[in-house]
């Protein structure tokens, strides 16, 4: 049985907020965010799910509850949760962000938005961007710099039909290190021109971070309609990413 909160007895006095993936254990996202609650003077329990759609959605559906992040493998069956979409994550064919409007239950989805808004914070002026994998989180990626008028190759083993709309797609096997390129594969591919956006606990690249505070930040706007800095979010998102890469740290002195 999933609880609401992970902090016993006061839980009427807190915005709930909930994060529904696998595997979760190294999230940064219940500190970032709860840690922005404070400086909003909003009393923020962000948890994470673990149970079905059906049972997510009741627990959506509660006062209390403003909304959820959604990550891998449950961003497609997130469509099937929400009441209406935004035409974002319509055109995506994934949630990652979840909030809620006069009672119903709003689908969004802020990754690719949120990788454009910390390359383009970042001095990013190149006209094209090249992308690795072709699945959901290169479609955000894809859909985000193509709607800002970059030209984008999408590469991948098998052309899935949605990429024509947003660039141009070619053979994982044709792709050279000679653009900017976003990996958004599930293995680490090298190249002095590649963005790593995928993170484990106590690994995780500027890069990846700053996409996690920008989709970070845009979904707490959605919660809150929230007045916090874009450069203070960053700040926290940085601050708890040290704090993990150091506890990594330590478990491996001792051997953990």
């Amino acid at each position: 049985m999933n609880k609401f909160s992970h902090t016993t007895g006061i839980s009427n006095k807190f915005f709930k907020i909930f994060i529904w993936g696998h595997p979760l254990s190294f999230s940064l996202s219940p500190f970032f965010q709860e840690h922005a609650g404070i400086f909003e003077e909003k009393n923020v329990l962000y948890s994470i799910f673990r149970g079905s759609c059906e049972n997510f959605r009741e627990i959506l559906l509660d006062k209390q509850c403003l909304g959820a992040n959604v990550t891998v493998p449950n961003k497609v069956k997130a469509l099937n949760l929400c009441d209406d979409l935004t035409e974002t994550a319509k055109i995506c064919g994934s949630v990652n962000t979840i909030f809620k409007k006069n009672e119903r239950i709003i689908g969004d989805n802020t990754d690719g938005e949120g990788l454009f808004l910390w390359l383009t914070r970042n001095n990013f002026h190149e006209n094209n961007i090249d992308i690795l994998g072709n699945g959901g989180t290169a479609r955000s990626v894809a859909h985000a710099f193509s709607k800002n008028g970059y030209s984008v190759r999408i590469f991948g083993r098998e052309e899935k039909g949605w990429e024509k709309k947003f660039g141009s797609f070619y053979d994982i096997d044709c792709w050279q290190d000679t653009a900017t390129t976003v990996n958004t594969l599930p293995f680490l591919k090298k190249g002095k021109n590649v963005i790593d956006i995928s993170y484990q606990f106590g690994k995780i690249s500027d890069d990846a971070a700053g996409m996690l505070a920008c989709q970070g930040w845009l979904a707490f706007q959605r919660w809150f309609d929230s007045e916090i800095s874009l450069k203070k979010f960053i700040e926290i998102t940085f601050t708890h990413a040290q704090a993990q890469s150091n506890s990594f740290f330590i478990k491996q002195l001792r051997g953990l």
